[in-house]
């Protein structure tokens, strides 16, 4: 089951990676797009100036002999532009603004062009080319393309004409001093932090106020007006789908198994939750997997032999000791703990005392060292006095010396302790016959 979680998170993480790329691309795609087009406007515009400018030295060369041009086939369509020139260019994406501070239903003065003064409501904005459509302003005939011509008799409609963000300030009515409220030209506005909220619709929305520069004072945003939804005979009503049909308990599932096959693939890779004998199918592919990889198919006999010989053992564990050992280990600690001189001496024959090991070995110290600023020389050896070696009691000292041992139950005690107990013991007994070595020498 580990194995089939983990390749729905890895499943996951690949996703995530190709959706990014894939909408990487899509940008890309988008830039190239927008590229294109602006090339294909800037040369249609440039072929408009030249036409244009054609025409006025045909007119200007020929005289009263110039053609009526707003007469014959194109007489309600001369004058008229294409609705490629309703929008101007576009603003690349590094230098565009992230947040804007008029919105739609705003109302704008036109602060530069031939309106300059004018003062209007926006109806659109638009985004990609920083532009705003004012209601009544900026007015142009449009022509009618052919293929629409067959929907509508005329051949060409007004519109209005984008307006760069620049070129409009917002209008908005403020109360003065004298009490009076009038229309307030806002020229320095700034915007405040941005806020998650939920809109009418129920959706997260980022809002943000906008204050005028300097002073503490809100400028209210304009209010939204929901689009008006019309009902249809065939619609599920709400109090229906509010209703309660069915009401789950606890001996029945919320919602029968075969609903999760229909919602996700039963073998979907991002899929979290398998049945048991799916799961299973898949730890027995891994097993098998793994068996194969690793390597047992070219073992000699002896190596073979050797694997089932430490598989066994492992399978038996650590070494267990009984109650008879424990009882044997017992013995030889309370003799060790009992023991006699005679023991002592009977638990190594090779050992023989020295004939002056009774004796006290002194080193006669020169008179010259009794005095205070006489230091000792070369010719006076070792003159310090040297402590009584006797054989029996060195051996009684060495034997004797208290041990973390002493005070151990051997019944209380487990297997591994039991090992590091007999390891203690045969190290005690090593040194001890290196020591008698070397008093015996």
């Amino acid at each position: 089951m580990q194995k089939l979680i983990q390749r729905a998170k890895f499943a996951e993480r690949v996703a995530s990676r190709k959706s990014a790329k894939i909408k990487r691309l899509e940008s890309q795609a988008e830039w190239r797009q927008r590229i294109k087009e602006e090339f294909v406007r800037r040369g249609q515009q440039e072929a408009r100036v030249k036409a244009e400018r054609r025409r006025r030295r045909e007119d200007y060369e020929l005289g009263p002999l110039a053609p009526s041009r707003h007469l014959g086939e194109h007489e309600e369509e001369y004058g008229t532009a294409e609705h490629e020139m309703r929008s101007g260019k576009w603003v690349p994406r590094k230098q565009k603004r992230t947040r804007l501070h008029l919105a739609v239903k705003d109302r704008v003065v036109i602060i530069r062009g031939k309106d300059k003064g004018k003062i209007g409501v926006i109806l659109e904005i638009d985004k990609d080319t920083e532009e705003v459509f004012v209601k009544d302003i900026n007015i142009v005939d449009f022509a009618v393309p052919t293929a629409f011509r067959s929907i509508s008799s005329e051949k060409f409609s007004p519109g209005e004409v984008g307006i760069p963000i620049d070129h409009v300030q917002l209008v908005c009515p403020l109360q003065g001093e004298d009490g009076k409220v009038e229309d307030v030209v806002i020229r320095h506005i700034t915007l405040g932090k941005s806020r998650t909220e939920i809109n009418e619709e129920g959706k997260p929305e980022k809002k943000y106020d906008r204050f005028v520069t300097g002073e503490n004072l809100i400028l209210p945003w304009p209010e939204k007006s929901l689009p008006e939804k019309v009902t249809h005979d065939i619609d599920t009503s709400r109090l229906d789908s509010e209703s309660k049909t069915w009401v789950p308990t606890l001996k029945s599932p919320p919602a029968p198994p075969s609903v999760l096959d229909e919602l996700r693939n039963r073998y979907s890779k991002f899929r979290a939750r398998h049945e048991d004998w799916y799961v299973e199918q898949k730890e027995s592919e891994e097993r098998a997997k793994t068996g194969l990889n690793d390597g047992s198919s070219m073992l000699t006999p002896l190596q073979e032999i050797k694997s089932k010989v430490a598989k066994e053992k492992a399978a038996q564990g650590p070494p267990s000791i009984t109650f008879d050992m424990w009882v044997v280990i017992g013995k030889a600690m309370a003799k060790n703990s009992k023991a006699t001189e005679d023991e002592i001496m009977a638990y190594d024959r090779k050992i023989k005392p020295r004939p002056d090991a009774g004796k006290l070995i002194l080193t006669q110290v020169p008179e010259e060292m009794h005095r205070k600023k006489i230091e000792p020389t070369s010719d006076a050896a070792d003159w310090r006095p040297r402590p009584k070696t006797n054989l029996d009691e060195a051996i009684k000292k060495l034997l004797y010396e208290p041990t973390y041992t002493d005070d151990i139950d051997p019944l209380a005690l487990d297997s591994a302790h039991a090992l590091q107990l007999k390891s203690a013991v045969e190290k005690r007994v090593r040194r001890l016959e290196r020591q008698l070595a070397r008093l015996e020498a």
